[in-house]
Formats: C-alpha cells, structure tokens, sequence
C-alpha cells in the first residue's frame, strides 16, 4: 500500500512539474513573467485595513500665550510649586526637568486641545475639582510646600528652565511628550491607546502620541 502511494505522489509531483514548466513556457513565449500576479496582485490582498492611530501633524505646533512680567512671575511659582509636588524629593534634577518639559510641551501641542499658558497646563481640571491633571491641585491639601529649603532649589530651577524656555535654549529631553506617569504605576484606562512610551526619566514615564 505505502508502494502505492509512493507511486501516486511521485506522478502528482512529476505532473506538476510538467505543468509548470509548460505554464513557464507559455508565460514566457507571450513576454509575461510569471511573476507577475505575487508582483503586482498579492501584496494589495495582503495591505491592512489603515487604522485609527492619531499622528500628531508636521504643522501641529501652534504658540502659547504671550508673556508679561507679571505672568512670568505666577508662571515660575506654578512651575515650582508642580516640581515640588510632582516630582516629589526622590525625583533628580533631570526627571524635575522632564516634569517641566511637559508643561511646556502641551502648551504646544495641538492633538489634546491644552491650554496655552502655564497657568492653564498646571489648573488643567482644577475646575472641576477631582481629576486634576496634575494631582497635588486636587488633593485637598494646601498648596503650600513644608520643606522651604527644598522649594527655594525647586524654585530656582523653574526660573532658570522658564527663562531658558522663553530664550528658545531649553531643549526637550522626552521628545514631544505630554503625558507623565510615575513609572511603577499600570497605564490608565482613561488614557488614549495609541500613546506612545517616549522615555523613563527620574520618577516618571513620558508618553506622546505618535509623530
């Protein structure tokens, strides 16, 4: 029986191959390549359906509130106030920096419709009273820091990176992104997912949509 079989498999393979080589002859005569429909017609069966994945456009930045002394000064404060309770006093310098960035960086970004300023990036929620999002402006707890030490180094560093900002010489060292999460914590459900994991800086990830 496995004899037979044999036999049968062996003439299907012969069969085909003759096959083939015919069709190739045919194809070829005629000035077609044989090759053409896993050319031309396979790869368009096997293109997916284009996603919903939101890019953030080339042109996307738009500019932020224009600034005066007086905003200037309230902006500083905010910045460290948000360095001081954000970041937290494990943070480095350069996670305070990358907290920082954030801020500035949703005052340019264009896909989440942020507010333009300082002031407004940092109260973002505040309105509503829970969801803040920055946490330490919900909390209830007043807004005031209790290690006047390490708020005076905070605060120096927001006026230093805020100047630095407005002379067009601070850099971005999370690359666009505009969402934080402390890097121990699960992404949040209510965040979108399409967000992409820019960096780990400090205590913190960065997360931006895709550019």
């Amino acid at each position: 029986m496995k004899k037979v079989l044999l036999a049968l498999c062996a003439v299907a393979l012969g069969c085909g191959v003759m096959i083939g080589v015919m069709w190739d002859e045919q194809i070829t005569n005629t000035g077609v390549k044989v090759s053409f429909w896993i050319r031309d017609t396979l790869p368009k069966l096997m293109i997916p359906t284009p996603g919903t994945v939101r890019t953030q456009p080339a042109a996307c930045e738009r500019p932020a509130v224009p600034i005066n002394r007086e905003r200037a000064q309230e902006a500083i404060r905010l910045l460290a106030l948000n360095i001081y309770f954000h970041s937290g006093h494990l943070n480095t310098q350069d996670g305070k920096k990358a907290i920082t960035a954030a801020v500035f960086n949703r005052m340019h970004d264009c896909t989440h419709n942020w507010p333009r300023s300082v002031r407004g990036v940092i109260n973002a929620g505040k309105e509503r009273g829970t969801r803040c999002d920055w946490s330490w402006r919900c909390d209830g707890r007043p807004d005031v820091p209790e290690d006047p030490n390490r708020y005076a180094k905070d605060y120096e560093l927001a006026r230093r990176w805020f100047n630095d900002y407005l002379n067009g010489q601070f850099g971005d060292p999370i690359k666009g992104a505009t969402w934080v999460l402390r890097k121990d914590s699960p992404f949040p459900r209510s965040w979108p997912d399409d967000l992409v994991d820019r960096d780990v800086i400090g205590q913190y990830r960065f997360f931006g949509y895709p550019r």
